[in-house]
């Protein structure tokens, strides 16, 4: 069983329901189709969360050291999706730091990538077309007519691997 990451602007220290909702729409798509699921929106891992950095900040606050809250919050999170083999990424994901930080994560660690947005799965496999084509990707026969087409026809053959929407 295959495990997901979800990832979104969640910007505040309190998770309202809007943000709550969007989350857990996702989760829902995931669970239907047979993943496991890491929500950092979820209680559990609410609670969680805090438990890790309530016990960081008090060695933090033991050995006379500043502690940043975020940093260490962001790294439990980053650590969580080091076990997942994807990464799911919330439309509205390229305007949170953290979102960003995570996706750049998971593309160094060759995570899969699947985004709700489908501009923005094309413009990652228009890249990933781009980046990779001294290494021979995209395969023969896609780059005929230039690598805007090879990203283009690779996107519309393969698109259920990178663009999953919930609505």
């Amino acid at each position: 069983m295959k495990t997901i990451y979800i990832s979104g602007k969640i910007g505040s220290d309190v998770i309202t329901q809007k943000i709550y909702d969007k989350f857990k729409a996702a989760q829902d798509l995931f669970l239907e189709k047979g993943w496991r699921v890491i929500n950092p929106c979820n209680e559990k891992f609410q609670i969680d969360i805090a438990k890790h950095v309530g016990i960081v900040k008090r060695k933090h606050k033991k050995a006379g050291v500043e502690f940043n809250e975020y940093s260490w919050i962001l790294l439990y999170d980053l650590h969580m999706l080091a076990y997942c083999d994807a990464i799911y990424l919330l439309r509205d994901w390229s305007h949170s730091d953290g979102a960003r930080t995570e996706y750049y994560f998971a593309v160094g660690l060759k995570k899969q990538i699947i985004f709700q947005d489908e501009n923005d799965a094309r413009r990652y496999t228009w890249n990933l077309c781009y980046e990779n084509i001294k290494r021979g990707f995209p395969p023969p026969g896609y780059l005929d007519h230039g690598i805007g087409y090879a990203a283009r026809k690779f996107f519309d053959e393969h698109k259920e691997e990178f663009w999953i929407p919930t609505e």
